[in-house]
């Protein structure tokens, strides 16, 4: 899937209060075009129809402030690693658990940006310096001295938290340094603070630059991730379904800025790389 697509995904299972409802949702380009429980005809001419047979549960992608070169450096003895590598299995671990916006501070921003580039991934790449012209590009930030600054919008350094002090003034969660991008572990691991509360600072970048919000929406950008609820059978209510999010399952599918990088876990774009650790 690439610019001008359209894609129509059929039959999900979207959370609404204490209910499911089973909805469409139509993407054109890298938007939310539609989404609703009555399905226009005229969607069923989409380029790519996915039908989910109301077997998967919806929810919007995450974000998060990572680093992808320190990922595995922390980990293993990397110097005979080629960076590269290592920097498309962090992207992998992060696309594989629904991070689907990184914002991305690493130490080596070419290889980085090499990478993003050559799998065309739309995550936000914070350097220390971005050209004027380049300012609003997609995948750029700046690292300034009171924060990073995306587009028009600043995220302070007050406002960037850490897991063990997330609090109401917190916009951006950072997860560098942890041993895990896993979503489902981080949830668990973040005991202290209520579930609903993790999850709406994961959300909440999308909704600072003006790119969506906790709920699937019409004009959001399209980064979606699907949770198959019948293999294995997960238990999985209207008044607890935000227990699969923390139940230990990575996401079947996952959509990117109306691209599809996991497809009923089978990765189109991205494979998982083979690093030789010596």
């Amino acid at each position: 899937m690439r610019s001008g697509v359209r894609v129509l995904l059929k039959n999900i299972l979207v959370p609404e209060g204490n209910e499911f409802k089973n909805m469409y949702i139509y993407i054109d380009n890298d938007k939310i075009a539609d989404l609703g429980e009555k399905l226009p005809v005229e969607y069923e001419f989409a380029e790519l129809i996915l039908d989910y047979n109301s077997e998967y549960i919806a929810f919007p992608g995450f974000s998060a402030l990572v680093s992808l070169t320190d990922r595995y450096t922390k980990i293993y003895e990397t110097d005979s690693i080629d960076k590269k590598e290592i920097v498309k299995a962090a992207l992998y671990e992060l696309i594989m658990n629904g991070v689907t916006l990184p914002v991305i501070m690493d130490n080596d921003t070419s290889i980085v940006k090499h990478v993003l580039k050559e799998v065309e991934f739309p995550a936000i790449l914070v350097e220390d310096y971005v050209k004027e012209d380049q300012k609003n590009a997609y995948l750029s930030g700046i690292r300034r001295d009171d924060g990073i600054l995306i587009g028009d919008t600043l995220f302070g350094w007050n406002e960037i938290c850490r897991p063990d002090h997330i609090d109401d003034n917190c916009k951006l969660l950072d997860l560098r340094g942890l041993h895990t991008y896993n979503v489902s572990a981080l949830l668990n691991m973040i005991s202290k603070n209520s579930m609903d509360a993790v999850l709406d600072v994961l959300w909440r970048p999308f909704k600072a630059l003006g790119l969506g919000d906790k709920k699937l929406a019409k004009g959001s950008r399209a980064d979606i991730v699907l949770y198959k609820i019948t293999e294995p059978p997960k238990l999985v209510m209207p008044k607890n379904y935000m227990d699969l999010l923390r139940s230990g399952y990575n996401p079947d599918t996952v959509i990117v800025a109306g691209e599809l990088f996991i497809d009923k876990n089978e990765p189109l774009i991205l494979q998982a790389p083979r690093i030789k650790l010596w």
